[in-house]
Parts: C-alpha cells; sequence; structure tokens
C-alpha cells in the first residue's frame, strides 16, 4: 500500500497535509495545463514537492477525485443558487422600498 504524507482528508476533502490549501485548488490547475511550478508560484506556502505529491496522488486516485470534485462543485452550485434566489427577494424588497420612498417625497412635494 502506497502511504501519500503530503495530502489528508479534513472536513470532507482533500488538503495539502498542514495547509489550508484544498487539493482541488492544485488539480484545476494542473487540468487547465499548468506546470507544477507555476502552480507552486500561485500558492507560495507550498513547497515544489507538496504540488508534485498532490499532483501524483491526484493521478494515482483520479476517477475517486474526479468523483468527488463532482460532488463538491454540485453542492458549490446548489449554494450559488440559493443565494442568488435569496439576493433576488432582496432587490425586490429594496426596489419596493425605494419605489415606497419616492411616492412618498412625491406626495410630500404636492
Amino acid at each position: 500500500m502506497i502511504e501519500y504524507p503530503h495530502v489528508e482528508e479534513r472536513a470532507g476533502t482533500y488538503y495539502v497535509r498542514g495547509q489550508r490549501v484544498p487539493l482541488i485548488s492544485i488539480i484545476l490547475h494542473w487540468n487547465n495545463g499548468d506546470s507544477p511550478e507555476a502552480i507552486r508560484q500561485k500558492f507560495p506556502t507550498l513547497t515544489l514537492a507538496e504540488v508534485y505529491a498532490g499532483v501524483v496522488y491526484y493521478l494515482d486516485h483520479q476517477d475517486t477525485l474526479d468523483q468527488h470534485f463532482a460532488k463538491i462543485r454540485q453542492e458549490e452550485d446548489a449554494i450559488l443558487i440559493e443565494i442568488d434566489a435569496k439576493n433576488q427577494d432582496f432587490r425586490k424588497k429594496l426596489r419596493e422600498r425605494a419605489e415606497k420612498v419616492r411616492m412618498q417625497r412625491e406626495t410630500s412635494a404636492s
């Protein structure tokens, strides 16, 4: 059994061990064609070895991680839809309040 000392699972997702950098952040850049060196520049708290180790871990567990990352994206999409719906309600209430103030000003100006 291969051990991966640079990757750990915390709070339902994968991270570079001892860091706050989620593995998905590294892999998104990797899948977009960035080299490990370029990824390292984007995450200066990581060592180049940690970036390479994250990529190796991903390549060794690609099917499982791709499913995990897809699930995360679905959850994020659901949250964004919920936030957008709440913001629409807020914007509607704000427009109604603005209209009410406008009408009060027009009435008091008359």
